[in-house]
């Protein structure tokens, strides 16, 4: 491959690279008005299992941010919810956010809460024959789910890095090469032209 177009690869991988790393850095930085729902339990429940609980997790939320939690019963049954700031592993963080239990003769539940820490925030629902639709409001990323995007950043990065020094070693070589070549070139040049006029001869 030409030294010109090896360099352009690195270059563009650098470019490439860098931008996806300004990406995944920067975009889960701007936070807005977002909405998520769920709805479950995702199995049938039947004498055999009784119940079922479900974990649901929003991006992370500033500390001090409104989260509006509404819970609706779409059939009859019991359902609790429990809410609580988690870390990046599920752990607890910090106190618990809101415990409530929904049953047949309360089909639904409204509650508005302060984020009491800068973290995920997990939705633990269980069901006991119920189903449930669960929306949740606040202030978070869209585009926290680009982060791990950072690895793949620096390794196009540092891909072209590569690719542009090797183009590097490469132009120096072919210098090198075409310096030689016209040395020898010279140098049969004059043992031609020496030939041609006796010198070599006893």
């Amino acid at each position: 491959m030409e030294v010109a177009t090896l360099r352009k690869i690195g270059l563009l991988g650098i470019l490439i690279g860098a931008l996806l790393v300004a990406m995944a850095q920067g975009l889960p930085l701007v936070k807005m008005p977002q909405v998520a729902t769920w709805s479950g339990p995702n199995v049938e429940i039947t004498e055999e299992r009784s119940y079922w609980i479900e974990y649901h997790v929003t991006p992370p939320i500033d500390r001090g941010t409104h989260i509006s939690v509404d819970l609706a019963l779409t059939r009859s049954g019991t359902v609790a919810i429990l809410a609580f700031a988690s870390s990046e592993s599920g752990d607890p963080v910090g106190s618990v956010l809101l415990r409530e239990i929904l049953e047949s003769s309360n089909m639904s539940l409204s509650r508005s809460v302060l984020a009491g820490e800068t973290a995920h925030y997990m939705f633990v629902v269980t069901s006991w024959g119920g189903e449930y639709v669960l929306t949740v409001r606040s202030v978070w990323s869209p585009f926290h789910d680009l982060k791990p995007f950072t690895l793949y950043g620096f390794i196009i990065a540092l891909g072209g890095v590569f690719i542009h020094y090797y183009s590097g070693v490469k132009a120096r070589m072919v210098r090198v090469f075409q310096s030689v070549s016209e040395k020898s070139s010279m140098l049969k040049q004059e043992d031609s032209r020496f030939a041609e006029n006796g010198e070599y001869e006893l």
